[in-house]
Formats: C-alpha cells, sequence, structure tokens
C-alpha cells in the first residue's frame, strides 16, 4: 500500500513512491522497533517515508552515543551497500513507515530510478562523514553534545522537539535526566529555547549550532 503522499524528498530531489512502490516493500514498524545490532549481517537498507529513527552505539555496555537521528526522506542501512556487518544500533523513536530494499532490489532500481540511486550514493557517503565526526568527538557529556542531539531531533518547520521526556533525552545521550534538565534550563535563561512538556522550542538555532561546535 503506497503511503497518503506520493513524493518523497531526498536532499533536493522529489521521488515517486509510486514507481518506488512497484519495486520495493513498504512497512511499518512500531516505536522501539530495533531494525538491527552491531555485527548483525547487512541484508536491507530502509528510506524512512514517515517517523523517526535513531542510530546508536553502545559504550561500557550501556551508555547510549547517538550518531544520528533520521526523518522522513532518509536512507538508513548503509552498510549493505558496502557488504559489512552493521556497525551501529538503529531503533524507531516514532512509529516509523518505511521502504525495505534488498540488495536485488538495488538492481532493479539502478534500472528504473537512477535518480534515486544516485542520491543514495551521495546519502551514503554524508552519514559515514558525519558517523565519523561523532565517534572522533569527545564521549564527554557536555552541552554542546545536548546541542547537537536537539538539531538532530528539530522538525525544520516548527523549529521544535516534540514527545522527548528529559529521561529519553538523557537515555540517547548516555547521561543522567539532572543533566538534560540544568542543561536546558541553562539554554532557556541564554534565550535559545523554551520548553514545554515533551516540547522543547528552539528560539535560535545558529546560537545552538554554536553551542553544538563546541
Amino acid at each position: 500500500m503506497i503511503a497518503e503522499t506520493e513524493w518523497v524528498t531526498v536532499d533536493d530531489t522529489s521521488i515517486d513512491l509510486r514507481q518506488l512502490g512497484d519495486m520495493v516493500e513498504l512497512r511499518v514498524f512500531p516505536k522501539g522497533h530495533i531494525f538491527f545490532r552491531p555485527g548483525q549481517p547487512a541484508t536491507t537498507l530502509y528510506l524512512i517515508l514517515k517517523g523517526r529513527v535513531q542510530l546508536f552505539h553502545t559504550v561500557d555496555d550501556a551508555r547510549h552515543i547517538v550518531a544520528d537521528c533520521l526523518g522522513p526522506g532518509s536512507f538508513f542501512g548503509v552498510a549493505m551497500l558496502r557488504g559489512r556487518p552493521h556497525y551501529l544500533t538503529a531503533e524507531a523513536v516514532t512509529p516509523v513507515e518505511a521502504y525495505a530494499i534488498t540488495e536485488a532490489d538495488i538492481e532493479e532500481l539502478q534500472k528504473a530510478a537512477p535518480v534515486l540511486v544516485a542520491r543514495l550514493a551521495l546519502d551514503v557517503i554524508k552519514q559515514l562523514e558525519h558517523i565519523q565526526r561523532v565517534y572522533t568527538r569527545t564521549p564527554l557529556t557536555t552541552p554542546a553534545r545536548l546541542a547537537g542531539l536537539l538539531l538532530l531531533l528539530m522538525d525544520e518547520k516548527t523549529n521544535e522537539v516534540a514527545g522527548f521526556s528529559h529521561q529519553h533525552l538523557a537515555e540517547m545521550l548516555g547521561t543522567h535526566r539532572e543533566f538534560v534538565t540544568l542543561t536546558l534550563a541553562s539554554f532557556r535563561d541564554k534565550g535559545v529555547v523554551e520548553t514545554g512538556y515533551k516540547r522543547i522550542h528552539i528560539l535560535d538555532p545558529d546560537r545552538l549550532r554554536s553551542i553544538a561546535g563546541g
């Protein structure tokens, strides 16, 4: 079944979902679903239609360090294209609708939707570069890491981060809830954000990006 919208934008390119839906499977996943874990064989690539997926790695057998948080129009599971096992965990932060693309599907897409495959190649490069930056960044708990996470989760149309408690944000950062609460209060006092129940409105995205840069 094709979703309500007939188009999705990958970077600046619109993809016709009617064409894509004839070739690959559209699947629905509940919040909290684990798509894959490190070391598992990479057999499927996903294109998100609705919802958000976080990619993270685990340190000290408990703390999660978020590498990326992806929304509609984003690919994940790119290890399949490199012929390697997964090196991150992918979890549905919200209910997710995504196209599940296999290696066999890629061959068909190259013939029928070359624009999609070209954008996919660029997306793979960008993801790998981004994840490399995350891995080389200091793992210490800092306001910069919280600022970076808020930017990843922010809805670019509304400048809001919605549906996440302080505890959930802390778990994504691998830190304590008190740290998130105190840091958000600091951001609020500086006029960077407004906070409410499971809602953070980013008032000054540029300043938040400056904080995220360390």
